[in-house]
C-alpha cells in the first residue's frame, strides 16, 4: 500500500468478530434509518462488513472513489466506535468542491464515549485528513439492494434532498398555456348568484345535442385541472388525532412521515426563491352512508367529501365541505384505492330496525395529508381548495388588488355558498360568508379604487348589517370605503344597503 495514498491498518471482514449481541440489532435499525433517507423507504438494504480500519498519528486517505465491492452496492457506511483521538475528519465533496465535513463527534467531547457513523453514496468523492493524535477506529459497511431489487440501482446517485429539490424546481412547468387559459376561465365564474342561476337557464335552453358537445368540453377541462403538477397532497401513513394536529402540528409526525417531511423541507430549502412551496396539513374526509338490507347485503345511499385546513403549527384553518375539486394525491406505495382507505374507516351506526325498514350506517374514512403548492401561486390555491375567508387573507397579503382579482374572490364566494350548502343537512343552519370575510374584503375594495366592485360587494356580500353579529365592526371599515370612492358611484348601493 502507497503510504502517501493511504495509511492505516486493516482486518479483512472474515477476521472481525462482534461479542455484543446487541451490536447487530443496533445495525439493522440504522439500516431502516439510511433506507429512508436515502429515497428506498420500506426496502430491505444489506449492511456488509467491508473491513475493520484503524487510522494512528499520520493515518489519512487521499481524496478518491469507492470501488463497488459487492453487487448492487448503492453506498458506504461509515461506522466509528468510541476512539479518542484528533484530525482524522471524513470529507465529502460536490462537483470537486468540499461539499459536507463530518467529524464523528469531536466538536462536541462525545468522540471518545459514543459511537458516530456518515454514509455517502457510491460513487462520491471523499477523503480522509490527517489523523494528529490519538487512534481511529473504523468499521465501514457496504450498503447494498437486495438481489430482487436491484434494479433499483441508480448510475449516478444524488442525495434525495437534491432530487426532490429538482422536481419541486420543475414542478408545473409544463402546464403554463393550461393555466393561463385556466386562469381565463375562472375570471369568467358568476360573480353573485343570481348570475349563476341566469347563467344556468341560458344553457338549459340549448339543444340536446349542443349539451352533449359542452358535456365533452367539461370533461376535457377536468382532466387538464386534474392532471396539473403544480401542486400535490401526500397521504400520511400513520393515524393521528385532532388534538396531536393542534397541539403539535407538523410535530406530530412520526416514522416514514417524520423521514418524507423531513426531505421535503430539506429539498425547499434548496430551490430557488420563486419555486419555494409553501406545506400545509389537511384532514381529508368521506363520509360514505349505507342502508343495511339485510341478507342483501349494503346499498350505498350517498358519498360526502370535506377537507379540514391547519397550519404546520397546527392552527386550525377551517374547513372546506361538498369539496368539488380535486388535490393531485401521491400514492408512493402503489397501493389500490381499497389500500389507501379501507383501514382508516370507523363505522357508525344512524338509527336501528324499524318494522320492515333496514338501519341506515355512515362509514367515516378520513387521513391526514401534506399538502404543498408554489409560494407564488397560494392566492390561486387557496381560492380553488381553501375556506374562502383564507383565500381573502391570502388576496390581501398580496396588496394591492385590482377589481378583476375581487370579482374572482367573489365568483368563488359564490360557488363556495353553493357547495357548503348543497352539503348541509336539513337540519343544519344556512352557510353564509363570515363577518370576518367581510372586513378583508372591505380592506381590498377600498385599495382596488373599482366603483363597480364597491357596489357588488354591498349588493350581494356584505350581508345585513342589523343582524349580523358583530356587525358593529364592520362601520370603521365601510367608513374608509366611503372616504375612498365618489358617492356619486357608490352612493345608490350603500345607501340600499343601509337601509336592509
Amino acid at each position: 500500500m502507497d503510504e502517501n495514498v493511504r495509511k492505516s491498518w486493516q482486518l479483512e471482514a472474515n477476521l472481525v468478530q462482534f461479542k455484543n449481541p446487541l451490536w447487530q440489532a443496533g445495525i439493522d435499525k440504522l439500516r431502516k434509518v439510511i433506507a429512508d433517507r436515502l429515497g428506498h423507504a420500506d426496502v430491505p438494504l444489506e449492511c456488509v462488513l467491508y473491513k475493520l480500519l484503524v487510522y494512528g498519528e499520520g493515518g489519512h486517505f487521499v481524496k478518491h472513489q469507492d470501488t463497488e465491492k459487492e453487487d448492487g452496492m448503492i453506498a458506504t457506511l461509515v461506522v466509528q466506535p468510541p476512539s479518542e483521538h484528533e484530525g482524522g475528519d471524513l470529507v465529502v465533496y460536490r462537483d470537486g468542491k468540499l461539499a459536507y465535513r463530518h467529524d464523528f463527534g469531536k466538536a462536541d467531547g462525545s468522540a471518545a464515549y459514543a459511537p458516530h457513523y456518515a454514509v455517502h453514496y457510491a460513487d462520491a468523492e471523499h477523503a480522509l485528513e490527517k489523523v494528529t493524535k490519538g487512534f481511529r477506529l473504523v468499521l465501514v459497511y457496504s450498503i447494498c439492494l437486495p438481489v430482487t431489487m436491484r434494479h433499483l440501482e441508480r448510475k449516478e446517485y444524488k442525495l434525495l434532498n437534491e432530487d426532490l429539490a429538482q422536481a419541486i424546481s420543475n414542478m408545473g412547468k409544463d402546464q403554463n398555456e393550461n393555466e393561463n387559459g385556466e386562469a381565463d376561465r375562472k375570471a369568467e365564474q358568476p360573480a353573485n348568484a343570481n348570475d349563476a342561476k341566469d347563467d344556468k337557464k341560458d344553457k338549459d335552453g340549448k339543444g340536446g345535442e349542443a349539451k352533449k358537445e359542452e358535456k365533452k368540453d367539461d370533461d376535457k377541462d377536468a382532466v387538464v385541472k386534474d392532471d396539473k403538477d403544480d401542486s400535490f397532497a401526500l397521504l400520511l401513513d400513520h393515524e393521528y388525532t385532532m388534538n396531536s394536529i393542534m397541539n403539535l402540528g407538523s410535530g406530530a409526525f412520526k416514522g416514514i412521515d417524520r423521514a418524507r417531511f423531513h426531505a421535503l423541507e430539506e429539498a425547499n430549502a434548496l430551490v430557488a426563491p420563486e419555486t419555494k412551496l409553501r406545506f400545509f396539513i389537511a384532514r381529508l374526509a368521506h363520509d360514505v352512508r349505507y342502508y343495511d338490507c339485510g341478507d342483501y347485503g349494503c346499498e350505498k345511499q350517498g358519498h360526502r367529501e370535506s377537507i379540514t385546513w391547519y397550519s404546520l403549527t397546527g392552527e386550525e384553518l377551517g374547513k372546506v365541505r361538498g369539496v368539488t375539486e380535486k388535490l393531485n394525491l401521491l400514492n408512493p406505495g402503489h397501493e389500490t384505492l381499497e389500500g389507501l382507505w379501507w383501514r382508516y374507516g370507523i363505522e357508525t351506526k344512524e338509527g336501528g330496525y324499524t318494522g320492515n325498514e333496514g338501519s341506515t350506517e355512515i362509514t367515516t374514512y378520513t387521513r391526514y395529508a401534506i399538502v404543498a403548492w408554489r409560494m407564488a401561486d397560494h392566492v390561486e390555491k387557496a381560492l380553488r381548495f381553501m375556506p374562502i375567508d383564507v383565500a381573502a387573507d391570502a388576496m390581501r397579503d398580496h396588496k394591492p388588488v385590482d377589481g378583476a382579482a375581487l370579482r374572482t374572490l367573489f365568483g368563488r364566494a359564490t360557488i363556495r355558498l353553493k357547495d357548503e350548502n348543497g352539503y348541509r343537512e336539513d337540519w343544519e343552519s344556512e352557510y353564509t360568508l363570515s363577518r370576518k370575510f367581510r372586513e378583508v374584503v372591505c380592506d381590498l375594495v377600498v385599495d382596488a379604487g373599482d366603483p363597480s366592485v364597491v357596489s357588488l360587494f354591498f349588493k350581494y356580500y356584505c350581508g345585513t348589517l342589523g343582524y349580523m353579529e358583530g356587525g358593529e365592526a364592520l362601520v370603521l371599515s365601510i367608513t374608509k370605503i366611503l372616504r375612498a370612492y365618489d358617492w356619486g358611484e357608490i352612493g345608490d348601493a350603500v345607501s340600499k344597503k343601509l337601509s336592509d
